[in-house]
Parts: structure tokens; C-alpha cells; sequence
């Protein structure tokens, strides 16, 4: 096969593609700074945000089939997840002694923050690829 002949045609699509890609990636990131917006003012969860926007992505039969065991399941795993709790005994105590809860974070080590800013990078990180593959999941379905 000669590409010499195709090589404007190659170019072309390479062009296009590349300009489609950055117009999507600047889309891309308004969008993902737009939800932060979101989620930092409602409160939610991002991982639940993204599966919810997976679901509503998906076809109306296709999301059905998956909500009619997600919702069992859910239940189920509520009941499981919340059998598993004991009651904290220092919070029992108190309570029954009328006394107010300690803030945890007034004895912290200053020297933790460090730990704790590695430990939200690390979780950031998977949730970005959480996103991703939800993305990858929801592209694979339509």
C-alpha cells in the first residue's frame, strides 16, 4: 500500500482529530470544574455524582435493567453494612454523662497533615480513575 497517495487525506484527518480532541478537552475541563463547583456546594459524594451521571447516560431500558438489581442490592448491602456497627463506648459514655463530644481534630500532630494531604492525593487519584472507567463503562454502552 502506498501512503504517498493518501497523504494529504492523512494529514487532514489527523488535523481534524486533533483539534476535535482539544476543543473536547477544554469542554472536558470546564465541565469537570463546573461539577467541583457542585459537589463542593451540595456536599455530595463525587464517586456517587459519577455513577449517577453513568446511569443517566445510559438508555432508558439498559438503566432500568441495571436499577432493578441496584436497588435490591443496595438494600441488602444496608442492612449488612449497618449490622456490621457497634456503638463507640467513649461516645455511649458521654452521652449518657451529658457531656459533649471532643473535637478529634483539637489534639492532631501537625506533623499528620502531611500524611493526610498524601493519603487525599492518593484518593483523588483514585477517583479520577474511578471517573475514567465510569466514563470508559458509559461510552462502551451507548
Amino acid at each position: 500500500m502506498d501512503i504517498a497517495t493518501h497523504t494529504d487525506k492523512i494529514i487532514g484527518v489527523m488535523r481534524r482529530v486533533g483539534s476535535n480532541e482539544a476543543e473536547r478537552a477544554s469542554g472536558a475541563g470546564e465541565d469537570r470544574e463546573e461539577i467541583g463547583s457542585l459537589l463542593e456546594l451540595t456536599g455530595l459524594h463525587k464517586r456517587a455524582f459519577a455513577f449517577v451521571r453513568m446511569l443517566d447516560k445510559q438508555e432508558p431500558d439498559k438503566r432500568d435493567d441495571i436499577l432493578r438489581s441496584l436497588h435490591p442490592l443496595l438494600n441488602m448491602m444496608d442492612g449488612h453494612w449497618n449490622s456490621q456497627k457497634t456503638p463507640d463506648m467513649f461516645e455511649t459514655a458521654s452521652t449518657q454523662a451529658g457531656e459533649s463530644q471532643a473535637d478529634p481534630d483539637e489534639d492532631s500532630d501537625p506533623d499528620d497533615d502531611e500524611t493526610d494531604d498524601e493519603t487525599d492525593s492518593e484518593l483523588d487519584a483514585d477517583d479520577d480513575d474511578f471517573e475514567r472507567h465510569l466514563d470508559e463503562v458509559s461510552e462502551a454502552a451507548e
